[in-house]
């Protein structure tokens, strides 16, 4: 059935109408605009992903049937399929079945985005996304414009004031935009997106991404900041993807920017807006801290990297985050049931935020979800990362995750988050299970529209030299101290890697 831009089908558990459906597949993503290579990637995806739910998610013999969704995303084909088989079971599970043994990693041999969600009584889903790969700003934009940036000038240098105005951005400027990304980072920004100016376009089009730009009155582009949304339909959001031209730098562009970009934001009706920092220095805490952000948690090792151009000395260890929110919004009424070991912590911080802490006990077990309860994972490829986020906790939480958690260390993903509902009833025990297996403590996600989320964290043998992480506040200074307090790999106090 054709929805707008999407194709919905329900299939039968058997192989006989793979054939047809491969050739479906490949003819929406012809219709895209998807090169040969691209299209026989996708057809190997849809192969692998329906095979495997036909052959783990039905009992033997079982007359069944399941459903396939190709649909067009901003960033190119999102294909889903939806079943609702066999609840998810890790002791039955076989390798290469969809959430068994995680064999859908391989499929980021072939897609671009890859993620599976156990919905409980919903059934489970597979998510493929393969991007529309058109030119990028290094094959649009002329030689002399990709000239990495000289050194921003001498600090003694008075810089000459430059009007502007701030505003979102016109499609026209996505160009420049990508530009810009490409000038300052080279290949190695975290969002590949930003290189692809109709990305930009058709995510500022579908309410994920909401673009603004600095533009002197000359009309020279100076800078650019976002709100990048999970789903348009998200309340909370975060405040990134922040380009200054070293030129235009000491002009308060980046501030303008921000502010602009939260009063668009109330009018849009967010919630929660949080930035994530670097914390190899403090300058991007102390613009956050001024703009009204609150530090809430802090993600050891959460990402690569960025290589600067024609800068050779790259960072000696994984990026670690300092998340900071500002609430838009009246909090989430609760309650919030909060693991006893954290409650002084958890209380801190949300002292700190200026929120109140509507505190539901101790919880139960949360024997009353079913199977494993629902949970979603995201892999990020680009970060060598996976974040788990749980939406109900089942009795059979704990064995999903200890199967996940093996999987994901196999492949060696450095970094794996997981966040909990603080208004379960079964997160303190949740908790408990997760820290057991090597989870520790990350901080707090107020959330006034979902609820509120515990954020935990593991490193898969990733090294963290605390003493390189600069810290700001002294609220996160406190809490830099206590995950390092939680985390089960620390060195002694006084010792660092090398």
């Amino acid at each position: 059935m054709l929805v707008g831009d999407a194709v919905r089908i329900t299939l039968p558990n058997s192989l006989g109408l793979l054939p047809p459906v491969q050739a479906l597949a490949a003819s929406v993503a012809e219709r895209m605009g998807f090169a040969p290579r691209e299209r026989n990637h996708i057809e190997l995806a849809i192969e692998e992903a329906v095979s495997n739910v036909i052959a783990h998610a039905f009992e033997p013999g079982e007359k069944a049937s399941f459903d396939l969704i190709l649909e067009r995303v901003p960033t190119g084909l999102r294909c889903v399929i939806h079943d609702r088989g066999v609840p998810f079971d890790p002791g039955r599970a076989a390798p290469g079945a969809p959430g068994g043994g995680l064999g859908f990693l391989l499929l980021n041999r072939f897609m671009d985005e890859v993620s599976f969600a156990n919905l409980g009584p919903d059934g489970k889903e597979l998510r493929l996304v393969k991007y529309l790969h058109r030119e990028d700003a290094a094959d649009r934009a002329p030689e002399e414009d990709l000239t990495p940036y000289a050194p921003p000038p001498a600090a003694e240098t008075p810089v000459e004031p430059v009007p502007f105005s701030v505003r979102l951005m016109h499609p026209a400027e996505a160009v420049g935009i990508s530009v810009i990304a490409y000038k300052s980072y080279g290949y190695s920004y975290i969002n590949p997106h930003f290189y692809y100016p109709e990305r930009l376009v058709a995510m500022n089009q579908s309410g994920e991404l909401v673009s603004a730009v600095a533009v002197a009155a000359d009309g020279r582009l100076m800078g650019h900041a976002a709100l990048e949304l999970p789903t348009a339909s998200s309340r909370v959001a975060e405040v990134g993807a922040a380009f200054v031209k070293p030129e235009f730098r000491g002009q308060g562009a980046l501030d303008r920017l921000t502010a602009f970009l939260l009063d668009e934001g109330k009018r849009r009706g967010l919630g929660m807006v949080y930035v994530q920092s670097v914390t190899p220095h403090v300058y991007s805490q102390k613009a956050a801290a001024k703009m009204g952000f609150t530090d809430c948690a802090l993600r050891l090792g959460a990402m690569s990297g960025m290589a600067f151009k024609k800068i050779d000395d790259a960072p000696a260890q994984r990026l670690s985050l300092m998340m900071a929110g500002r609430m838009e919004a009246a909090p989430h009424p609760g309650p919030l049931f909060i693991p006893p070991r954290h409650r002084e912590m958890v209380a801190r911080l949300y002292a700190a935020m200026k929120l109140p802490l509507p505190e539901g006990g101790s919880g139960g077990p949360g024997e009353g979800a079913p199977g494993s309860g629902k949970m979603v994972i995201t892999l990020h490829p680009v970060f060598n990362a996976c974040d788990l986020t749980v939406g109900t906790i089942g009795a059979g939480w704990a064995s999903h995750l200890r199967h996940v958690l093996r999987d994901l260390c196999l492949k060696r993903v450095d970094f794996i988050g997981l966040s909990l509902p603080l208004i379960h009833p079964a997160a303190p025990r949740a908790a408990a299970e997760a820290e057991a297996m090597g989870f520790f403590f990350s901080g707090v996600l107020p959330d006034p529209a979902q609820g509120d989320r515990l954020l935990l964290q593991y490193l898969n043998n990733v090294p963290i030299d605390y003493e390189a992480i600069r810290i700001h506040s002294e609220t996160g200074q406190a809490l830099k101290a206590y995950v390092r307090s939680c985390d089960p790999t620390r060195e002694p106090e006084g010792e660092s890697h090398v």
